[in-house]
């Protein structure tokens, strides 16, 4: 049985640049051939089209909504799970955080006609690309001792105020000696002395931030530090959507929409 996929999806662009979305099914983490029916397009019906939209900056955000279909064959008669998955790869940090949230927000979901909208913010999650985001790691930080800042879009971790002088002296674990620094300077080892304070600029250090976060959703996956957000469908600036499911379609969808939400 061919298995047919509608999704609808809205842009928040800057200027005009757009989204780069790809959109993948994993059975057994391999990828299920299929086919496109259509390209992106206006949406079939009027409404959904969104008007433009400004920001705090004064500066234009392009809102629109596409839509696109594409289908891909599956046995209905084997029980298997599947993932549709969504990504979106081209936003840069910070110049589109700047002008404002470059994002794709999922707004529609569709299979085999059975309309799939209320599982979108229930089941959907979402494995944001945060790598370097120093303001958006900032906001996932349970920092209950305020240790960590941002200033200049780097990410900041105070360890102590105790400098003294022009000189500041910072120890080295492997000379096992002291270094000194004058007024503000960033080091080689990535401290940043800043009057009495003494910052560890952590923007980079993927595993201390993971590690100091106080959130088991920031984790580190190869050389990038993700975010995993369940129960959502908005990629903000880079990311991955996901939403499982199961065949057989019909007794999964059963289960799902009219019972066992907390599945």
């Amino acid at each position: 049985m061919a298995f047919t996929f509608h999704f609808s999806v809205t842009f928040d662009w800057n200027g005009t640049k757009k989204p780069n979305l790809k959109h993948f099914v994993l059975c057994n983490d391999k990828i299920v051939s299929g086919k496109s029916l259509t390209d992106w397009s206006t949406p079939e019906n009027p409404i959904e089209q969104l008007p433009h939209i400004g920001n705090q900056y004064n500066k234009e955000i392009i809102s629109d909504t596409e839509h696109h279909k594409f289908e891909i064959d599956i046995d209905e008669s084997i029980e298997n799970e599947y993932t549709l998955i969504i990504e979106h790869s081209n936003a840069e940090y910070p110049d589109d955080y700047i002008n404002g949230d470059f994002g794709v927000n999922i707004k529609y979901l569709d299979i085999c006609g059975v309309d799939l909208c209320d599982l979108i913010h229930r089941r959907g999650h979402i494995y944001l690309d945060c790598t370097g985001n120093s303001y958006y790691i900032l906001n996932n930080i349970n920092d209950i001792y305020d240790k960590f800042i941002v200033e200049d879009y780097r990410l900041l971790h105070f360890r102590h105020n105790l400098i003294r002088g022009n000189k500041a002296r910072v120890y080295n674990n492997i000379t096992d000696k002291f270094n000194r620094y004058a007024g503000y300077f960033v080091t080689k080892t990535g401290y940043i002395c800043k009057g009495k304070n003494l910052y560890y600029n952590c923007t980079k250090d993927i595993y201390f931030i993971a590690d100091n976060a106080g959130n088991k959703n920031l984790y580190v996956d190869g050389d990038k530090l993700f975010h995993h957000v369940p129960n959502d469908a908005t990629i903000s600036l880079n990311g991955r959507w996901e939403l499982k499911f199961k065949t057989p379609f019909y007794a999964w969808v059963t289960d799902n929409i009219f019972g066992n939400d907390f599945a």
